[in-house]
């Protein structure tokens, strides 16, 4: 973890030199190359999930014929794609440099043209786990990247987003939830909705979890999870993810009457209930990170709205509260911990 404390160290006082203006931009950028380096030459061991991935493309590199009925786990579309990339090159290295840029330069195009406060938007981005995710959950960030390019079509070319939409399940089903999230929180919420809706979460979890959980293995195909490392319970990472989350929930909450903002409320009062039902099946938390990207927008658009000591009070409370969790996260859960100490993939050969 000291790498990630020194780097975060980094970004954070870099951050506190260039925040206004031009300069923020520039920061944004230089924070995004680094970001990208990282991710495009890694070595295999970082990231939970990317030794898996490495394997499948070498092995779909060898084979001609039927690769879509041979690895039935993984989705059709993901399949497809890495079949067409490993008739250019074999080299895990190039599939790792190409998803690096499908994903992290829709997550750049995404929060520049929707955030209002880039130094900070890149800063939650980066400690709040979104990077470290995009290392490990390939397919899923993926699937993210793709309905982001959609959703900016989603108020004008509407034809567009369904598209893109589908294109996005055929890389990860779980995506539909995201999907459809973003249709209905265009919406404006009645207040009673939000009452109704975490009521029935919670007698629904209670009463009906098991047969929720079941379906979610079904459509999924989370079943791998459970009873694994990676099903801790109950623990005080995921606790205080949600502690973050109800935070982010209050500070959007103080612009809804911004028209704007009851989706970005709706998008985190989505991620919220998730977080919730994900103590049980801890599985369920990769879902939330859907949301993840949407919520940064609205929290820093909220914070940058705020006037004199109020806002830098609010931008203090939550580079600290991010970075608590990241020490948390690594703390409480080392068994994700396949990020830090980092390695470039020339490292690992040597």
């Amino acid at each position: 973890m000291i790498e990630f404390v020194i780097l975060s160290l980094y970004f954070i006082i870099l951050a506190m030199i260039l925040n206004k203006g031009e300069l923020q931009k520039a920061y944004f950028k230089f924070g995004f190359i680094i970001l990208f380096c990282l991710s495009a030459f890694r070595s295999i061991s970082i990231g939970a999930d990317t030794s898996v991935y490495c394997d499948l493309y070498s092995s779909i590199s060898r084979i001609n014929d039927n690769i879509v009925y041979i690895y039935g786990r993984f989705e059709t579309g993901f399949i497809v794609f890495l079949s067409i990339l490993s008739k250019i090159s074999s080299s895990c290295q190039f599939f790792l440099f190409i998803t690096s840029i499908l994903i992290f330069v829709s997550y750049y195009r995404y929060l520049y043209f929707e955030s209002k406060c880039l130094w900070l938007a890149f800063l939650i981005f980066f400690l709040g786990g979104l990077f470290r995710f995009s290392l490990s959950a390939l397919r899923q960030c993926l699937a993210i990247s793709i309905i982001l390019i959609g959703y900016r079509n989603l108020y004008y070319k509407k034809k567009v987003f369904y598209i893109l939409a589908v294109i996005a399940f055929f890389f990860h089903r779980s995506s539909i939830i995201f999907s459809i999230s973003l249709i209905i929180s265009n919406k404006i919420w009645k207040k009673y909705i939000y009452y109704i809706v975490i009521i029935f979460s919670i007698v629904f979890v209670t009463f009906f979890g098991d047969s929720l959980f079941k379906l979610i293995n079904i459509s999924f195909d989370y079943s791998r999870y459970i009873g694994s490392k990676y099903d801790d319970g109950i623990n005080t990472a995921s606790v205080f993810l949600i502690f973050i989350s109800i935070i982010e929930l209050i500070t959007i909450y103080s612009e809804k009457k911004i028209l704007k903002y009851n989706f970005y409320l709706n998008i985190t009062y989505i991620k919220t209930i998730i977080l919730i039902i994900s103590l049980k099946l801890n599985a369920i938390d990769r879902i939330a990170y859907y949301f993840s990207i949407i919520v940064i927008v609205g929290l820093t658009n909220s914070i940058f709205n705020k006037k004199g000591g109020k806002k830098i009070l609010f931008e203090i409370m939550v580079i600290c509260m991010y970075f608590a969790y990241s020490l948390i996260w690594g703390i409480f859960r080392p068994q994700y911990q396949f990020v830090w100490p980092y390695k470039f993939f020339w490292m690992a050969a040597q």
